[in-house]
């Protein structure tokens, strides 16, 4: 529950569900359970976050079905998915979306799309795709499992990457180009 923080201003109830083997931990865990089979209870959920999980579903007809079940009518799927993306949970690591396909699979599942977000442009796919490899070349051991630091270069690579993310931040609104990006965010509305 990366976010929980963010959101507790306007939450009277947050519920964290993950699978039992996350490599991100279960410590802020509520609930054990897949997005396949949620744990909780028919309308129950005004609002569901899923953050880069849609990708690592067997079946994301059946996910957005579940989705579609555990939220009150009229509630609300906060969704976001990556276009460009290196492999990595392997291997839970399964598909990669477009907006034309999120908007299919969405609206085929009973939603209404609201909105979909491009995050970023072809100049942050550049250089989000090239720190990633000198991250997993040079920064890192493990890959594609659980990936370590590694002690000398980790840090200097990190450094690297974040002053190239930030002039890439500066730089990408200025190249206008719809049709890459690094992934989507999207606001669907149960009908």
């Amino acid at each position: 529950m990366p976010y929980a923080t963010l959101f507790a201003p306007y939450l009277t109830r947050h519920i964290g569900v993950d699978v039992p083997t996350s490599m991100h931990g279960n410590a802020a865990v509520d609930v054990m359970g897949t997005a396949l089979h949620l744990p909780l209870k028919s309308g129950s959920c005004n609002t569901v976050l899923a953050t880069e999980v849609m990708e690592h579903v067997s079946d994301p007809r059946v996910m957005l079905m579940e989705t579609h079940r555990v939220l009150t009518p009229g509630g609300v799927l906060i969704l976001s998915v990556p276009l460009h993306e290196p492999l990595h949970e392997l291997p839970y690591d399964y598909y990669r979306y477009t907006c034309v396909a999120l908007q299919h699979l969405l609206t085929e599942r009973g939603f209404h799309v609201e909105r979909i977000e491009w995050r970023g442009g072809p100049i942050a796919v550049v250089t989000y795709l090239l720190c990633a490899f000198l991250y997993r070349a040079y920064g890192a051991d493990g890959y594609p499992a659980r990936m370590r630091m590694r002690l000398l270069a980790g840090p200097p690579i990190v450094a690297l990457c974040a002053i190239l993310q930030m002039i890439a931040a500066k730089l990408d609104p200025l190249v206008r180009d719809e049709f890459d990006t690094l992934g989507f965010v999207v606001l669907a509305r149960k009908v």
